[in-house]
């Protein structure tokens, strides 16, 4: 034992079982020979065990290595275990001691830079931990582009845009258009659109198309019905026409034109007397000019007036209209006379017009404004006469109460002394006339001779014109505030109201019975008196009441309004304000038209449907009575001693 222990302490461990030394084999005097490593026992002791991680040199040593001279190191060109002579006994071999543990051969030489804290509880990662449970969304398919075609007109023509309105998610690749499946042009920036000439297409129905894909491949497309139109331009009307009458005083000089297609128009220009008045692109097209450019003054009328109007289209194409007009004063004729006019003329059916004034005279006047015959009245005649053409009779009143039958030629059929003022304009019914007298007394006569049928006194003075209903009731409005109705001269019944009753009543197809009072408010009853309705509006109402051919109520007031109602319930259909009060009675004429003077002396005509004013012709004077209406003429009488015609609305010359 003693010669092992001497052994490994002069001669290097050299193999994996070698005894334990009793030395430190990590001193000089003992280490472990190359490929072997020092390690401790359990026993406190040091062993060599061969290094796993040393290569080992497998090659036989060479012959000539020269023994080993100084036990405590071995040579330098030793590289493998075997190099040492093994010197140790033989004997048995026994299993490695328990030395614990192999060490990390592989642990670095210097610890973590950052070490762990002990009190820190390593954190155990589990590898294998499932993945949390999420729950299936369903997927949302993409949207696809939206796209409308926007086309305002169904009738093209010239040079049009086709625009389009889209909403897209995604950006467009663009948008394509076609006409009838062959491509016109195709859009890749907003707002998309082209324009399409359309002459390059026959004219007729079309089918304009627009299409487009976004970067997804979704598409979307929309088509139109639409018309070409590549003629030239077509008027419908051109104003005034070939031929017509315009009215000095109406001016200015108005033009006016209206085209079948106005989608593709690039301008209409009008002319008069080779004056450019205006050249538009837009409708409406219209033009004016004062009289003076034209050449055109009130001492050298009638005269003529050349008008032009053309229109030119984006395609360059032009139609024009050329004629001649006329330009005339409105006032056809104007019969003097030696008394001012306080009452309205009435017709006669052949044309001629019948009226009174304050020269005591009764005139008839021809429908050239000479004078057909004249009758002495014996005082002033301040009311409208009554003419009953079944009978050709004529019913004149004067101041002084005498009541006259005239024949359509001038020659007195009776007259009658009623010893009162004529206070209004009598009333024909049948073969009977009523008449009602300043002094209060409402009488009906016998056409044919003048004789009484009855007399009724009422209570107060009387200034209305009665009525005279086709069952014989008459009806008459008084100063006492009430409305009368009198049946074979005994009071039927009355209606009350706030103020005297001057106004002449209006019977109307249904029997209602419409009336107004200067109390400011129009009246309607039943036929039997039952209140139908009743409307306030302004000023006073001393005109007759006027039933419309349309079946409405014109009502003419002291506050400068004539109104139109609606006679059924009174609605106020419209209501316009001109200059003068307006209290006489209205005429209505042709063409839609309702004429009316004022005490500003002006006869004005108005627009049936709208009460928009259409011509206004100053007479001079004041105009107290309502005007009539003869063909093309509106006849009027005034304060300024003179019957005057003046050519109506629409009247050509």
């Amino acid at each position: 034992m003693r010669a092992l222990v001497f052994a490994c302490f002069v001669a290097s461990c050299a193999a994996p079982n070698d005894t334990v030394v009793s030395l430190d084999c990590r001193r000089a005097e003992a280490e472990c020979a190359p490929g072997f490593l020092c390690v401790a026992t359990q026993t406190g002791q040091w062993t060599c065990i061969p290094d796993l991680n040393a290569d080992q040199d497998t090659t036989e040593p060479p012959q000539d290595t020269q023994p080993v001279t100084d036990l405590g190191a071995p040579p330098e060109d030793l590289d493998a275990p075997e190099a040492v002579e093994d010197i140790s006994p033989d004997v048995e071999e026994s299993p490695p001691p328990d030395v614990g543990p192999e060490p990390d051969l592989y642990t670095p030489d210097t610890p973590d830079t950052q070490p762990v804290p002990e009190d820190v509880p390593p954190v155990e990662e589990d590898l294998f931990q499932p993945e949390p449970d999420v729950p299936d969304v369903p997927e949302v398919p993409p949207v696809p582009p939206a796209l409308t075609l926007v086309i305002a007109d169904e009738i093209l023509s010239g040079f049009v845009q086709l625009p389009v309105n889209v909403q897209a998610q995604r950006p467009l690749v663009g948008v394509e258009f076609q006409v009838d499946g062959i491509t016109v042009g195709t859009d890749i920036i907003p707002p998309y659109g082209v324009s399409v000439n359309t002459a390059l297409f026959k004219d007729g129905p079309h089918t304009v198309t627009a299409s487009t894909v976004d970067t997804l491949g979704l598409t979307a497309s929309d088509s139109v019905g639409v018309v070409f139109d590549n003629t030239a331009p077509s008027f419908t009307s051109v104003v005034p026409a070939a031929g017509a009458t315009v009215f000095y005083e109406d001016g200015p000089f108005v033009m006016t034109a209206s085209l079948a297609d106005t989608q593709s128009l690039d301008k209409v220009t009008f002319r008069a007397n080779g004056v450019l008045l205006g050249e538009l692109s837009t409708p409406p097209f219209a033009a004016t000019s004062e009289w003076g450019p034209l050449l055109v003054s009130p001492d050298a009328l009638p005269k003529g007036v050349h008008v032009e109007v053309s229109a030119q289209d984006q395609l360059g194409q032009v139609t024009t209209v050329t004629h001649d007009v006329e330009v005339h004063t409105r006032g056809a004729w104007v019969f003097k006379t030696l008394g001012e006019i306080w009452s309205g003329p009435v017709a006669l059916p052949d044309g001629r017009v019948v009226f009174g004034n304050q020269d005591d005279k009764v005139y008839a006047v021809a429908a050239d404004g000479t004078q057909s015959w004249v009758w002495s009245a014996g005082s002033d005649v301040n009311v409208s006469p009554a003419v009953d053409a079944d009978h050709q009779r004529i019913y004149v009143g004067t101041l002084t109460g005498r009541l006259a039958a005239l024949g359509f030629s001038g020659n007195p059929l009776w007259t009658l002394e009623l010893a009162s003022p004529v206070a209004a304009s009598p009333s024909v019914g049948g073969d009977r006339l009523a008449v009602a007298t300043f002094d209060g007394n409402v009488r009906l006569l016998e056409g044919v001779n003048g004789g009484t049928v009855w007399t009724h006194k009422l209570p107060d003075f009387l200034s209305a014109r009665p009525a005279v209903t086709s069952d014989g009731l008459v009806l008459v409005g008084c100063q006492d505030h009430t409305f009368y109705a009198l049946k074979d001269g005994v009071l039927a019944w009355a209606v009350p109201t706030g103020e005297q009753v001057w106004s002449a009543p209006v019977v109307g197809p249904n029997g209602a019975i419409t009336f107004g009072s200067n109390d400011g408010w129009i009246y309607s009853v039943t036929k039997s008196g039952g209140p139908l309705w009743a409307h306030q509006l302004d000023g006073q109402f001393w005109g007759a009441i006027v039933l419309s051919s349309d079946q409405a109520i014109y009502a003419a007031s002291t506050d400068k309004r004539l109104y139109k109602l609606d006679a059924d319930d009174g609605t106020t259909l419209w209501n316009t304000k001109l200059g003068g009060f307006t209290y006489a009675a209205v005429a209505e004429g042709p063409d839609d038209t309702v004429y009316i003077g004022t005490t500003a002396g002006v006869l004005y005509g108005l627009d049936a449907a709208t009460g928009e004013v259409r011509m206004e012709f100053p007479v001079g004077g004041t105009i107290h009575g309502p005007p009539v209406v003869v063909g093309d003429r509106v006849i009027v009488g005034s304060t300024a001693r003179d019957l005057k015609a003046v050519w109506r609305w629409g009247a050509g010359l």
